[in-house]
């Protein structure tokens, strides 16, 4: 999908939680979509102090920790609601669930996604992007890293990047798309 543009350029805000990096680099692949595509960007950590009114676009990154989305981005969402129920507002999340393609792991993501949107206002699930994350024991701290093992290898996840890098810039290019054509008014 090639996007064009005739409007002066929109401007989107790509803010993410993360808490061992994995989900920072799929923020970064976003942002650089859009930038690509001729957006305006600020990439920010959910931490910063940041106004999410002022965008055209939202796009919200978090991690899976534990079935719920990372504590920080249910807080920014939490804290920025009447923003965000304002602005065009999507999001993303990683999980070591997608690393595993069959019918269980589609289900559970697909799960994730409708927990998210219950928490943003005026988002669908279809919308939410979904993908695999990285598995790396290193980052884990020494007294959590059996625990990890254990329940990774009852799951039978290698350790490993499972991000696909194409699939993430195709999310990103639809989201653009979908603002670009629905922009005449926010919600």
């Amino acid at each position: 999908m090639n996007i064009q543009r005739n409007d002066a350029a929109k401007s989107v805000l790509v803010a993410y939680a993360s808490g061992f990096g994995t989900t920072v680099g799929v923020a970064e692949a976003v942002a650089e979509t859009a930038r690509r595509a001729g957006w305006l960007v600020h990439l920010a950590n959910m931490g910063e102090e940041l106004q999410p009114e002022t965008f055209d676009l939202v796009i919200l990154g978090a991690p899976i920790r534990y079935d719920r989305w990372f504590v920080e981005a249910r807080n920014f969402v939490r804290h920025h609601y009447a923003a965000l129920s304002q602005t065009r507002t999507t999001a993303f999340f990683t999980c070591l669930t997608l690393s595993r393609s069959n019918q269980a792991s589609h289900d559970q993501a697909e799960l994730y996604a409708r927990k998210i949107t219950a928490l943003l206002p005026g988002t669908d699930a279809q919308r939410i992007g979904k993908f695999a994350g990285v598995l790396d024991f290193a980052k884990f701290p020494l007294v959590q890293r059996p625990i990890v093992w254990l329940l990774m290898a009852a799951l039978r996840v290698r350790e490993g990047d499972y991000r696909n890098w194409a699939a993430i810039e195709a999310w990103t290019r639809v989201q653009l798309e979908i603002n670009l054509t629905s922009s005449e008014s926010k919600p």
